[in-house]
């Protein structure tokens, strides 16, 4: 399994983890693997789903499909397998990172999604009316995370190019 946008879910013990599912002929799937024992289960929420964060405030799954020119912040309860759409983002650009662009903020109910470029966006949206501010940041940042107890959001940049990443507190 790769680790790039997999998020745990610190409440009911699952990683949640978008992968290839080869029993329904290499489908695209969100998997959500039990930690204190590692089954498995497919959320069959789509293809096109890629997981943002965790929600532990609600306990819900937060995730991000994009779809003809939509890009749509959902949640997933993972005890009645139930999805509600929080709302849409980022106009009609659908050429995303696979992963590793997501962090969610529970308690300041805010989904973070980076859309890296020449000149990179930060997408904030609002987790309870869905809805969307940016911010534009450095070029240079790849991967976001959020860091619940400093309140923070930080981010993996290398402004050398030569690979010699460091991390950055990014000012939301």
């Amino acid at each position: 399994l790769g680790d790039i946008g997999s998020e745990s879910d610190p409440i009911n013990g699952y990683v949640y983890t978008r992968q290839t599912n080869t029993a329904a002929s290499g489908a695209t799937d969100v998997m959500a693997i039990k930690k204190s024992d590692g089954s498995t289960r497919w959320l069959g929420i789509g293809g096109s789903s890629i997981v943002v964060g965790y929600d532990t405030k609600d306990n819900k799954l937060i995730y991000r499909e994009s779809a003809g020119s939509t890009n749509t912040l959902k949640t997933y309860d993972s005890d009645t397998s139930a999805t509600t759409t929080i709302g849409t983002f980022g106009g009609s650009s659908t050429s995303w990172q696979a992963g590793g662009i997501g962090a969610v903020d529970s308690y300041g109910r805010t989904a973070f999604q980076l859309r890296p470029n020449s000149t990179s966006t930060l997408y904030k949206v609002n987790l309870d009316d869905g809805t969307e501010s940016t911010l534009s940041i450095s070029e240079n940042i790849t991967t976001i995370a959020w860091d619940s107890k400093e309140q923070k959001l930080y981010g993996l940049y290398d402004d050398t190019g030569n690979g010699g990443f460091r991390v950055a507190s990014i000012n939301t």
